[in-house]
């Protein structure tokens, strides 16, 4: 049986995705840390202090600082939009995708 050909299978991939992506930009938070850690990194791009997130001027230390790091990025991108702390997570999501789809293929 004829596999399709790589390129196809990842556009396909992709274009069938993004909309179970980006519909959730608009959903309120569903959980009451989501506002907090939207806090951290708005106040750590706002403040510049990336070596140590604070949450209300207070340090905040019960969590690694990849995540605050990664969404503060997209506070500071020059298209500030609504869903902003969202970006990094869809980022992940689609490069746990494409990294299953890489080891699919390489079989």
């Amino acid at each position: 049986m004829r596999r399709p050909p790589r390129r196809l299978a990842l556009t396909l991939l992709l274009v069938l995705s993004a909309p179970f992506l980006f519909t959730k930009l608009s959903m309120p938070f569903l959980d009451p840390d989501e506002g907090l850690y939207a806090t951290i990194s708005l106040e750590m791009a706002r403040d510049g202090d990336w070596v140590m997130p604070h949450a209300n001027g207070l340090p905040y230390l019960e969590k690694p600082p990849l995540y605050f790091w990664l969404t503060a990025l997209t506070f500071v991108s020059p298209r500030t939009a609504c869903g902003t702390n969202i970006r990094p997570s869809m980022c992940k999501a689609m490069f746990v995708e494409l990294s299953a789809y890489a080891e699919v293929v390489s079989d």
